[in-house]
This record gives structure tokens, C-alpha cells and sequence, in this order.
């Protein structure tokens, strides 16, 4: 090989895998995880799919095993993703995964371009969380997905999800409960609903004023949100959650317009999917009219990802965790 051609490949190289990036765009394969490539508007904070802020927040493609599995919105300040976007192409029998949780090393400065053990990584944790600073007696919040394990439909993008840079400090009791159901409830209407059983999804969580061993930040609210093709009309359709991170939340289904009005309380003004889905109104109703209250929201594997205790009292529930005894409300 041509020594000058060799240099060329070495010095573009680190380019194409390159996943901490200015906007979004920088990947192509990236802005696939948004409706028509188009980023989340957030005033000040991202426009145009390019970073207003490169100093607090930054964009990430995820990158596992050398493809790209969905994309992150970080806050370096506060430690915790503002949201994770991904396509949900269905739900595979994915397995647990049981080694540390991922982070990033190129927040902290190190040219690594891949989510990598916490030990691969010097000088970690300036600008990111690590699995230390979620280390609390008693154990009261969870190292809690964004983009979840159960959305996922095969290993390597389940394990994928397991960066702290995809996770929040979320209420056991909300993260295993509530949060779950909505995340079942998702993967439902999706696989029943939507064109393939396929959509865009964005999840996210609004910062609190709280913090988790003085350094992550506790968000005060989570939300998520869907935008498809709906299988019978063609046409596209959206739905959305959020509820408030804490002990006893309540959450309904509600238009992506909704969303966006009761986010701007915190944002001056948010746009999640560019106009698509925006007031559409059918998954919204057949999410209300659906007898949801009368199945059984079994606790399983899927909604224990968050972190290791295994034998942990939720509040209201009972000594044995017992969730097929509670009711997953729609």
C-alpha cells in the first residue's frame, strides 16, 4: 500500500467512528433515529440539529460493536441525558446484562471511540456520571434507561443500552413500576398499531433541583414518545407519557401537542418531532378506550435493569415486590 494512501486511511479513520460530535448530522447513520432525519428543536439548547451549547451539552452517537444504536442528547453540567432518540423495529428475547455499565470516554477527554468499561478509562467522571455515583444506603434511586433494554430486539443493541450516558437517577418504585408499564404499554401499541411494528422514539427527563450523592443530577420528570405510520390509514400518528419521578406518579397517555405544552413550562419552547404527530389524536384515544386497567402489569426481568439489589421493598407493594398484584393503569 502507498505510504501517503496509508496515512490518508489512518488520519480519516478515527472520523467515521467518531461518535461525540458537534450536531447530529456529523453521522449520517445517526439522524436515522429521528423522524425524516430531522433533530428535537429545544430553545437554546439545539436548533437546526446543531448544538447551541457545545461547552454544557453534547451530541452522541451510540456506538456499540461497530454500528450505531440510537442517539443522546448529554448535559455534562448535570451529568444525565436530556433524551435518547431510537427506532423501535420490534422486541426481541434479548438477555440481561451483567457486567458494569458503559460510559463515554471521549466526555472526559480520552480518544476512545466506542462506550467502554468504566476501568478502560482514566481520569473518568469530570463530565459524566460513573456506576460510583449511584452507590447509596439506603438504595432509593435506580440507574434508570432512557432508551430501554425491553425496546430492543436483539443482544448487542440490548447491551448497547447499558451506557451511563442512556440512564437517570429514577425512584426505584417509579423506574420498576409505573415506568415499566408505560414502556409494555409502548411496545404494545407499536406492535399493534404501526406500519411493521416499527417507530421513532424519543425518551427524555427534565433536571430536577436535586442531586444524587452531590453530583448526578435527580430529574424531576420523565417522558417518552413515539411517532409512526399507522398500519390502517397510512397516515402518521404519535402518543405520549410523562410522569413525575417520585414514589407515586400518575401517568396517561396524551398527545405529542400536550407534551410539548407541559415541557415548555421547563423549555421555552420544544419541538420533538418537527410538526409530525403533533395534534394527531388515534393512538391517544384507542390508549384511553383500551381496557389496559383489567391486565396485570407483571414485574418482570425487564423492569429491574436499573441496578443490583436484589431484594428490595417497593413502597405500597408489599415484601415480595409483588407487581402482577398491581394494575398497569392506561
Amino acid at each position: 500500500m502507498n505510504v501517503f494512501v496509508f496515512f490518508f486511511i489512518l488520519q480519516t479513520l478515527p472520523l467515521t467512528l467518531q461518535h461525540v460530535v458537534g450536531k447530529f448530522h456529523d453521522i449520517p447513520d445517526c439522524v436515522e433515529f429521528f423522524v425524516n432525519n430531522k433533530t428535537p428543536e429545544i430553545s437554546g439548547i439545539l436548533g437546526e440539529g446543531k448544538i447551541l451549547d457545545q461547552n454544557r451539552y453534547k451530541a452522541i452517537c451510540q456506538l456499540y460493536k461497530n454500528k450505531y444504536r440510537f442517539a443522546t442528547l448529554y448535559d455534562v453540567n448535570n451529568k444525565i441525558p436530556l433524551f435518547s432518540a431510537y427506532k423501535f423495529v420490534g422486541k426481541g428475547n434479548t438477555t440481561r446484562k451483567s457486567e458494569p455499565w458503559f460510559i463515554e470516554p471521549q466526555l472526559d477527554g480520552v480518544n476512545i471511540q466506542k462506550m467502554s468499561k468504566p476501568s478502560k478509562v482514566p481520569n473518568k467522571g469530570k463530565y459524566q456520571a460513573t456506576g460510583e455515583d449511584y452507590k447509596q444506603k439506603p438504595h432509593v434511586y435506580d440507574q434508570g434507561h432512557l432508551f430501554p433494554r425491553q425496546h430492543t430486539n436483539d443482544n448487542a443493541t440490548a447491551n448497547s443500552t447499558f451506557t451511563l450516558t442512556n440512564a437517570v437517577p429514577q425512584h426505584y418504585n417509579f423506574n420498576r413500576g409505573k415506568w415499566c408499564c408505560v414502556e409494555k404499554k409502548v411496545t404494545k401499541l407499536i406492535s399493534e398499531q404501526c406500519e411493521k411494528s416499527e417507530a421513532y422514539v424519543v425518551t427524555g427527563a427534565v433536571p430536577g433541583s436535586g442531586k444524587l450523592n452531590n453530583k448526578v443530577n435527580i430529574p424531576e420528570l420523565m417522558w417518552t414518545t413515539f411517532c409512526c405510520k399507522d398500519k390502517n390509514s397510512a397516515s402518521m400518528v404519535g402518543l405520549a407519557y410523562y410522569g413525575e419521578n417520585k414514589e407515586a406518579s400518575v401517568v396517561e397517555p396524551v398527545s405529542v401537542q400536550v407534551l410539548e405544552n407541559h415541557l415548555k413550562q421547563k423549555y421555552r419552547d420544544i419541538n420533538v418531532f418537527n410538526g409530525a404527530c403533533h395534534k394527531e389524536l388515534t393512538l391517544v384515544n384507542i390508549a384511553k378506550k383500551r381496557k389496559y386497567n383489567e391486565k396485570k402489569c407483571v414485574q418482570d426481568d425487564y423492569c429491574d435493569d436499573g441496578s443490583p439489589p436484589k431484594k428490595l421493598k417497593l413502597v405500597h407493594i408489599g415484601k415480595k415486590r409483588k407487581y402482577n398484584e398491581k394494575k398497569c393503569v392506561y
